[in-house]
């Protein structure tokens, strides 16, 4: 039992930490539309031929959608997102059977409509390092043979997406690409 004298432990990184300084700093969170992200999300969904592409900036509590297609919803909780174990990859990350990870099996994304199978995404970095949020793909179905080498170049080529909205940050290093 926690009692009121006792001092709360975070279960916040200091990587989470830089993270959500980082999306306040850039006022990405909640900014409209904009083409180059539009455009990053349709050519990957085209691409890898895959009926859903976001791309998603990580908080504390939710994950939001800066661009998406073929997922209305805006945003989802945080305990729906499977790009959160993107922000921890080096390497793209693929779950081929989402059903079959222990990180996703029990989402609710995957249990339920719109029972999510496949999921490819690649961590959206700052040049310091900081991992923003996830560029993803998503099927309905598993995808035991993963991307092929020609699909996986469309993250290689998100890399350098410029994460700055409509030039408001006052972060002093530009955004980079990720690993």
């Amino acid at each position: 039992m926690i009692r009121d004298s006792e001092p709360e432990v975070s279960v916040f990184s200091a990587s989470d930490l830089e993270r959500l300084e980082a999306l306040e700093e850039l006022q990405i969170i909640e900014s409209g539309p904009e083409p180059v992200f539009d455009d990053v999300v349709q050519i990957a969904s085209t691409v890898c031929k895959a009926p859903v592409a976001i791309i998603s900036f990580v908080q504390e509590e939710r994950q939001w959608f800066k661009a998406r297609i073929g997922f209305p919803p805006t945003e989802t909780p945080i305990d729906q997102s499977v790009c959160r174990y993107s922000l921890n990859s080096e390497d793209l990350l693929i779950i081929p059977d989402l059903t079959k990870d222990p990180r996703t099996s029990s989402n609710t994304l995957v249990t339920q409509a719109p029972f999510i199978r496949f999921y490819a995404g690649a961590r959206l970095i700052l040049s310091d390092g900081v991992a923003l949020g996830a560029l993803c793909v998503i099927d309905h179905v598993p995808r035991p043979e993963g991307l092929t080498q020609e699909q996986r170049s469309v993250f290689e080529g998100s890399r350098g997406t410029d994460f700055r909205s409509s030039g408001t940050s006052s972060r002093s290093k530009p955004p980079a690409r990720t690993p």
